[in-house]
């Protein structure tokens, strides 16, 4: 990966979206590309050096730090893609919630 967040920008890399239903039914590009941009979970990529998120010490849990499953906005952020990859750049803010294993 290619790319470095600025500032208090948290970079994520969307849940995929899966190619058949749970019933078997093939989801065709159109459909998925509407589902792709209602997609609201994923994986923290990396997170810029001013983001409030990253201060702290040690091992804090409270902490967002790479590799957590967060939900943002729908619409939030913008999408970028790198390597044939589409990635999203939110916010450190627009961070709704933090998913807990």
């Amino acid at each position: 990966m290619n790319l470095e967040p600025e500032g208090i920008k948290v970079l994520v890399l969307p849940e995929a979206v899966e190619e058949m239903t749970a019933g078997g039914l093939y989801v065709p590009p159109v459909a998925k590309d509407a589902k792709e941009r209602e997609n609201t979970r994923g994986t923290v990529i990396a997170i810029g050096p001013h983001a409030e998120c990253v201060f702290g010490e040690g091992d804090n849990p409270d902490m967002m730090k790479v590799g957590d499953e967060i939900i943002y906005p729908k619409y939030g952020g913008c999408q970028i893609r790198d390597n044939k990859i589409n990635y999203r750049l939110i916010n450190e803010k627009d961070v709704l919630a933090r998913i807990k294993k």
